[in-house]
């Protein structure tokens, strides 16, 4: 392993929040969740934490929202078991984000027009088999690969039957995981979405958009691509196929983006030692795609909230400011 990173030095209530390394355990399901709470009740004012439904073996799923804006986008991870780095990337995007949002009054501002969900685990089940038993799994306890769950025009369907990769399922959204998915974006309406997988260092951006969504698309992808050093694939390598992604820019005529985390394409989890190089590529991403969408949009930020109950001193004329200052 030899590299830690760590999510944060803050200590709560005695216990200080797991480091990334730490994270990236067999036990990643409860110390991830103990962490979204950790930053819950760090920050209660500006975060929301609920669950949005629960895995096949009954493993809560959860989202963690920074900022109060009614307007939000949405950021998961692990769709695919194998991939539970991007979990990890998650976690701790959230928490610097949450850190940021008590310090600084700029993105205070902004996280209060358009704020960040955050879905770290989408896929609970298929995670700890990959970093139990099966390091290659991308499926859900049931065997279907849930980035193949999705409706959408154009897929080629390969496997028929339940697998550790590919198999679709039995019909579109037969998965309760890809079911909270789908019914939080549908609750939210978020203004965009990115879902990280691994691994290649690319970003998908492109699934027959067109006008306004794909100039906002094209736009925004070239953000992320000049951010992260990420490969921006064009329409042409762009085959689309039951995936999150697609899904989202189909039903809802959004931006949405895959990106792929990670240099190493082996079909097993990344090494961590991926990690620090990952973090320092993607650590900016929740807030630029705040700040794309508020620019893209148009939205109006909003005002800053004075508090009233602040006694301010009395008005003084210039005169006796000055006799004060030379006493």
């Amino acid at each position: 392993m030899g590299i830690v990173v760590c999510i944060c030095g803050n200590v709560f209530g005695g216990e200080k929040i797991f480091s990334a390394e730490e994270l990236y355990t067999k036990d990643l399901h409860q110390n991830l969740n103990t962490n979204l709470e950790m930053i819950h009740n760090e920050y209660p004012d500006f975060t929301e934490l609920k669950s949005i439904g629960a895995s096949i073996k009954g493993k809560d799923i959860k989202a963690l929202k920074i900022g109060t804006g009614e307007k939000s986008i949405l950021i998961n991870g692990a769709h695919h078991g194998r991939e539970m780095m991007t979990a990890v990337l998650c976690t701790q995007q959230a928490k610097e984000l949450a850190d940021k949002y008590a310090e600084d009054e700029v993105i205070r501002r902004k996280l209060d027009t358009v704020s960040v969900w955050f879905v770290p685990l989408t896929n609970p089940d298929g995670v700890l088999k990959a970093l139990t038993t099966y390091p290659s799994w991308k499926a859900n306890a049931g065997g279907v690969d849930l980035n193949r769950n999705y409706p959408t025009k154009g897929a080629k369907r390969t496997v028929f039957r339940p697998s550790s990769k590919e198999y679709h399922g039995p019909q579109p959204f037969s998965e309760p995981e890809t079911i909270a998915i789908r019914d939080f974006c549908y609750e939210q309406n978020f203004e965009t979405a990115i879902a990280y997988h691994s691994a290649g260092e690319m970003v998908y951006w492109w699934f027959y958009q067109q006008g306004e969504c794909l100039d906002k698309s094209r736009s925004i992808a070239k953000k992320i691509s000049s951010a992260t050093g990420y490969r921006l694939v064009p329409i042409a390598e762009s085959k689309g196929g039951y995936g999150f992604t697609d899904w989202f820019i189909a039903e809802f005529n959004k931006p949405a983006f895959t990106l792929e985390i990670g240099k190493t394409c082996n079909g097993l989890p990344l090494g961590f030692w991926e990690y620090k190089n990952i973090w320092k590529k993607n650590r900016n991403i929740p807030m630029l795609i705040v700040e794309e969408m508020i620019k893209v949009n148009q939205i109006q930020l909003i005002e800053p909230v004075i508090d009233t109950n602040i006694l301010l001193p009395e008005m003084t004329t210039s005169s006796s400011i000055e006799a004060e200052v030379l006493d």
